[in-house]
């Protein structure tokens, strides 16, 4: 499958190769391409910040903006290359304009922070992980997500505070995360979808007589669990500035604790607060502190050839996608686990049929943003 790039409405035809990372999450995707042989009309139109969409056949995967252009000739080899990022990456650059957000739904709290860049917000990703694997492939079921829409009482843009930092703000509290569309038309709010049927099967047989054999299609993983930033036992204690029952001087204490598991002995972090609003606010803080150190007790990295991978057989193949579900399977210490895509990795060159480096995490994960 050959990649198209679109630089301000007009198609590159020579382009030599492609990377391209795209992440779940409030972090801008990222591509990187080689161009050449070099003219200088390929310059111009190569302007900084001008608009580039990176497809895969007819899939989109991608729509930002050049950060950084250059002229590189090394070893008989002319080129020019381009760096950039997704239009996320102006939420994380730009200031947000001054105003107060007071209780707006989720929908046009997000909108009001990120227009101009996304208008269009949505609180499902399906339709964004369609557009990447392909209209004509097979997709798994899913079943729609469902969270509750909060509502923020009171939030005030600080001078200079980014339009990613006021996001973060509001999302964390409510436990949701954001990422963009591949063709960058919305922002997709929530949790990644985990109520669906495995899009994509990586096997890794335990040597190449195994009867797995014939199923091996990975050529490279790092499969790692860690306690190293986690904690058997999260603590948060401080104090308020009291309420219609507890009025005064700050004075009014607070103190909550959660659990994880994993542990084979006690280790115990305390985090102090001093503007907890009551008890409940203590205690989602002490959650929302474990959940996000939580997310590294398990990564996997697998890397396979190509871009794709057909769920039945006569079948277009999928393009692999973030939010969509894999299972793993390791024979030698027999593990088989669903996981969640997280981010994808392609790189390829012209002729190549292309390398993916697939992220995983477990289904159990919530992703802060």
């Amino acid at each position: 499958m050959e990649a198209r790039v679109i630089v301000n409405g007009e198609s590159i035809v020579n382009w030599q190769s492609y990377d391209i990372r795209l992440s779940l999450g409030l972090v801008a995707d990222e591509f990187s391409l080689s161009l050449g042989p070099p003219t200088r009309r390929l310059w111009d139109l190569c302007r900084l910040d001008a608009e580039v969409q990176i497809m895969l056949g007819n899939s989109p995967l991608i729509r930002g903006y050049i950060d950084d252009r250059g002229r590189v000739a090394r070893r008989g080899e002319q080129t020019i290359s381009i760096v950039g990022r997704s239009k996320m990456g102006r939420l994380i650059d730009e200031s947000c304009p001054l105003m107060r957000l007071d209780g707006l739904d989720l929908e046009t709290f997000c909108r009001k922070v990120c227009d101009p860049w996304f208008t269009t917000i949505t609180l499902d990703g399906t339709r964004n992980r369609d557009l990447i694997r392909g209209r004509r492939s097979a997709k798994a079921r899913a079943r729609a997500p469902i969270f509750a829409r909060r509502n923020e009482t009171s939030l005030k843009v600080e001078p200079g505070e980014t339009r990613q930092a006021v996001l973060q703000r509001f999302l964390r509290r409510a436990k949701l995360t954001a990422w963009e569309s591949a063709d960058g038309r919305e922002l997709i709010v929530g949790q990644p979808n985990v109520q669906q049927d495995p899009q994509y099967r990586f096997t890794l047989p335990a040597s190449p007589t195994s009867e797995f054999a014939n199923r091996a299609n990975v050529i490279g993983v790092d499969y790692r669990e860690s306690v190293g930033e986690r904690f058997s036992q999260i603590i948060v204690v401080g104090a308020g500035s009291g309420d219609g029952a507890n009025y005064g001087r700050s004075v009014t204490r607070y103190r909550a604790t959660a659990d994880d598991d994993g542990f084979l002995r006690s280790k115990v972090l305390i985090v102090p607060h001093s503007d907890l609003r009551n008890q409940a606010d203590a205690q989602e803080r002490a959650e929302a502190e474990r959940d996000e150190r939580r997310s590294s007790r398990l990564q996997v990295s697998i890397e396979t050839m190509g871009h794709s991978q057909r769920l039945v057989e006569n079948a277009e193949a999928a393009l692999f996608a973030p939010e969509t579900i894999a299972e793993y399977y390791d024979e030698a210490l027999d593990i088989n686990e669903r996981l969640i895509v997280a981010a994808v990795q392609l790189s390829g060159g012209r002729g190549t049929n292309g390398l993916t480096t697939l992220t995983l995490a477990p289904t159990d994960t919530i992703f802060i943003a």
